[in-house]
Formats: structure tokens, C-alpha cells, sequence
């Protein structure tokens, strides 16, 4: 119960973070304003929406029903998964191309990767 509250508070930060970072443009950083340059906004708002309603499902599941629903955590998750995939896919097409900031991106790939192999790792056991 208590962990189920810690990761609903957790995605409720991250989703208030994301809406000031790229909804109401608060202090982009360079990476923030390469991806809102080369990201659809629909796409975005998308995305956005995805993880807000998996935030509402995921506590109504827990506080009204208290039933547990795997798919109510994930879809936030899976959300945040995608916008941090297509950051980087961004990142290596449309950033900079000196030394530094391809290693970042390369360990942001393999981060992904380790990602998928742990989830699926989850899943199987």
C-alpha cells in the first residue's frame, strides 16, 4: 500500500514537472527546446494526457476500490517511456555531434535498452 502511494506521488511530480517544462515553457533548457523544436505538440499533448489518466486510474484503483491494477501503473510508465525515447531519438538526429554529447546520448541508449531487458526480466518472473 505504501509503495503504491510513493509511486502515485512520484508520477504526480513527474507529470508536473513535464506540464511546466513543455506545456507552460518554463525554463527550457537547451535539450528541452531542441525537442519542442522537433516534436509535434499533438503528439505531446498526447503523451501528457496518456500519463494523467493513468495517474487517475491508478488512484481510484488504489484508494477507492483497493484493488491493485498492474495496467494502471504501467500506463504512466510506459508513457514517460516513450516521450524519453523520442527525446533521445531527437537527441541523436538533431543534436550537436561532438564527442561529449554522443556519449550522453550513446548511455542514453543503453539505459533504454537495460530498461526493456529489466521490465521483461519482471514480467517472465
Amino acid at each position: 500500500m505504501i509503495l503504491e502511494w510513493i509511486l502515485d506521488i512520484t508520477i504526480f511530480v513527474l507529470i508536473i514537472e513535464l506540464l511546466q517544462k513543455y506545456i507552460f515553457n518554463k525554463e527550457p533548457t537547451a535539450d528541452d527546446k531542441l525537442f519542442l523544436e522537433h516534436s509535434n505538440p499533438i503528439f505531446l499533448y498526447f503523451i501528457l494526457l496518456l500519463m494523467v489518466m493513468g495517474l487517475i486510474w491508478s488512484v481510484l484503483t488504489d484508494f477507492i476500490s483497493y484493488d491493485y491494477d498492474i495496467m494502471a501503473h504501467l500506463l504512466p510508465i510506459i508513457g514517460f517511456y516513450i516521450l524519453v525515447s523520442k527525446g533521445l531519438y531527437i537527441r541523436y538526429v538533431y543534436g550537436p555531434k561532438n564527442w561529449q554529447y554522443v556519449e550522453k546520448t550513446k548511455i542514453g541508449f543503453i539505459s533504454i535498452i537495460i530498461l526493456i531487458i529489466i521490465f521483461m526480466g519482471l514480467y517472465i518472473s
